[in-house]
């Protein structure tokens, strides 16, 4: 029903580019600057990611992520426009 209703794209990967636009316009329209623009640089992902593992919800992700895993993701962050 609900596709019928146009909520929810016909695959998996559809929606998600979907849900992936709508954020940024959301960010865009908001004015948040993206993670590029925030002028963080690479040598302070260790710290960062480090601090992160060590936070308090992460044990609470749906998933096991470390500091190698947190770098990754700051990486990919970084490099996104």
């Amino acid at each position: 029903m609900a596709n019928r209703l146009m909520f929810l794209p016909s695959t998996l990967h559809s929606g998600m580019a979907c849900l992936i636009q709508k954020v940024q316009s959301l960010s865009r329209t908001l004015s948040i600057p993206s993670f590029a623009e925030l002028g963080i640089t690479e040598r302070e992902f260790f710290d960062i990611a480090q601090r992160s593992s060590q936070n308090n919800s992460n044990p609470s992700n749906p998933r096991e992520i470390g500091v190698e895993d947190y770098i990754e993701i700051l990486r990919k962050a970084s490099h996104q426009s």
